[in-house]
């Protein structure tokens, strides 16, 4: 049974634009309908422009967008990486403070229950 290849530079795209380093940007109305008639005539789209894939059948969609770059360099990417990290490990630690205070609180009612 042979793998399926993953193309790479397609996951750091992905991974880029779920951590907001790019930016999708949808397309107007009018321009998915100009690009759709550039499909439908065989046409390339213009360069920066992308089609919407439905993630469960992986058919093309009739939406579009297009990728921003904010500029920013490796420093300021890796700093604004490092602030998300910072995020999810602050929610990290309220969420067991959360459930250390709910078995503390379970554990006194408990022994309440149980001490007459």
């Amino acid at each position: 049974m042979a793998k399926q290849i993953i193309d790479m530079k397609e996951e750091l795209q992905r991974a880029r634009l779920d951590f907001h380093v790019l930016q999708r940007i949808d397309c107007t109305r009018e321009e998915n309908k100009a690009y759709s008639e550039m499909i439908k005539n065989g046409e390339p789209l213009p360069a920066g422009v992308y089609q919407y894939r439905n993630s469960a059948t992986g058919n093309y969609l009739n939406s579009f967008y297009t990728i921003w770059d904010s500029g920013l360099n490796d420093a300021e990417k890796g700093e604004i990486i490092q602030y998300q990290k910072l995020y999810y490990l602050k929610t990290i630690k309220n969420c067991l403070v959360f459930f250390v205070v709910m078995s503390i609180i379970a554990a006194i009612g408990w022994l309440v229950l149980l001490l007459p």
